[in-house]
């Protein structure tokens, strides 16, 4: 990645050893962007890949449903929470270098996923958990309510359009994946953990 002029490096999980997905705001211009659908063609097309999509701009459950190839499935949508974008701004450093914004790691973005008992989801579903967080976890409550607020703007409680979804975590075959080479919508494509069938 250093060669390809980029500044920032690839992050690992520390406890297995697996990729761990990056994720690009639709707004935010970055000096790089990882794509690597590419190294899908160098892979035994029978291997399962997790990939991590970022959007060109945001979409609804239903959209990304209709718009993603047969084989490709959607397992965990990325829910726009920005209320500050600063940290996202270029920054220029006194010695008049400038500081890129880094994407986001996977462990510091919001959404919601699949469950395994059930297979339909929508923006619901994250309200749901939104609410339940509001008004009983203790913990992260303040975190809960920054991102209630920000959804619902002026209004009492936020609503499904409220909820807008800048990427997605997809799964499939290395094969059927190589289907998002070329998709206008694919802003990046980060490889999360791969395995044999």
């Amino acid at each position: 990645m250093e060669a390809k002029g980029f500044h920032y490096s690839r992050p690992y999980n520390r406890y297995n050893g697996e990729r761990e997905m990056l994720f690009y705001l639709p707004s935010v211009k970055y000096a790089n962007y990882l794509n690597e659908l590419p190294q899908l063609k160098d892979m035994d097309g029978r291997k399962r890949v997790e990939m991590g999509i970022s959007f060109d701009k945001n979409y609804t459950v239903e959209q990304i449903k209709a718009m993603l190839p047969p084989g490709v499935h959607p397992v965990w949508y990325w829910v726009d929470t920005y209320s500050n974008m600063k940290p996202y701004i270029a920054s220029k450093m006194p010695d008049g270098s400038v500081v890129d914004p880094f994407p986001d790691w996977a462990s510091s973005v919001y959404g919601f996923g699949v469950h395994p008992d059930r297979n339909d989801v929508s923006e619901k579903d994250f309200l749901s958990a939104l609410e339940y967080g509001v008004h009983h976890n203790r913990k992260y409550k303040q975190e809960f309510k920054r991102i209630y607020d920000y959804l619902r703007k002026d209004k009492e409680q936020p609503e499904t359009s409220d909820v807008r979804l800048f990427g997605v975590v997809v799964t499939g075959t290395a094969e059927s994946l190589k289907a998002l080479q070329g998709q206008p919508y694919v802003k990046a494509a980060v490889m999360g953990a791969t395995v044999d069938r």
